[in-house]
C-alpha cells in the first residue's frame, strides 16, 4: 500500500512539474537598417536575457501561455520592444530591424548669467578713487591685482 501511495505521490508531482513548467523559445536574428546582422543586443525578459551573437542570432526560453514582452536593447540602436503569448513547445522566430538612435535637434539656446571672458576686471571709478597709496590712480590697482610690480619709487612712470 505504501508503495502505491509513493508511486501516486511521485506520478502527480512529476505532472503537476511539467504543467507549470512548460517554456516557448523565441529565436531569430538581428539585423540593422542595412540588413546587417547586429552582435551584442540584449534581448531580455524580466530579469532573464540573453546577448546576440557576431552574427545577429538569439534564443530565449520564455514561459508558455502567457503574455511576455520582449525587450531588443543596444548601445547605439533604438530600443524595440515586442509582445508574445506562445504555446508550449512552441518555437517563433522574430527577426527584428533596429535603426540607428540619430536625431536631428532643432535649436540649442544657452544661457548664463556669468561673463565667459576671463582675466578682464571691471572696476568702478569710485573704487579706483578709495584705493589708499601715495599715488591715487590706475598704477596702485594695477599692483594689487596679481603679476604686476612696481619700483619703490614715488613715481607715476
Amino acid at each position: 500500500m505504501k508503495t502505491k501511495t509513493y508511486f501516486l505521490t511521485l506520478l502527480f508531482f512529476f505532472f503537476a512539474s511539467s504543467i507549470l513548467a512548460q517554456t516557448a523559445k523565441v529565436t531569430g536574428v538581428i539585423l540593422d537598417e542595412f540588413n546587417k546582422p547586429v552582435d551584442g543586443v540584449t534581448v531580455s525578459y524580466q530579469s532573464k536575457s540573453v546577448i546576440t551573437d557576431e552574427n545577429g542570432f538569439y534564443t530565449i526560453t520564455v514561459p508558455a501561455n502567457q503574455k511576455i514582452v520582449l525587450i531588443y536593447t543596444h548601445i547605439s540602436l533604438k530600443k524595440i520592444t515586442a509582445t508574445f503569448q506562445l504555446k508550449a513547445d512552441e518555437i517563433l522566430e522574430f527577426n527584428p530591424v533596429l535603426s540607428s538612435t540619430d536625431e536631428q535637434i532643432e535649436e540649442v539656446v544657452i544661457t548664463n548669467s556669468k561673463r565667459r571672458v576671463q582675466g578682464i576686471v571691471s572696476l568702478e571709478p569710485e573704487t579706483i578713487r578709495r584705493i589708499p597709496g601715495a599715488n591715487a590712480g590706475v598704477e596702485n590697482v594695477i599692483k594689487l591685482l596679481g603679476g604686476a610690480s612696481g619700483s619703490d619709487e614715488l613715481s607715476s612712470q
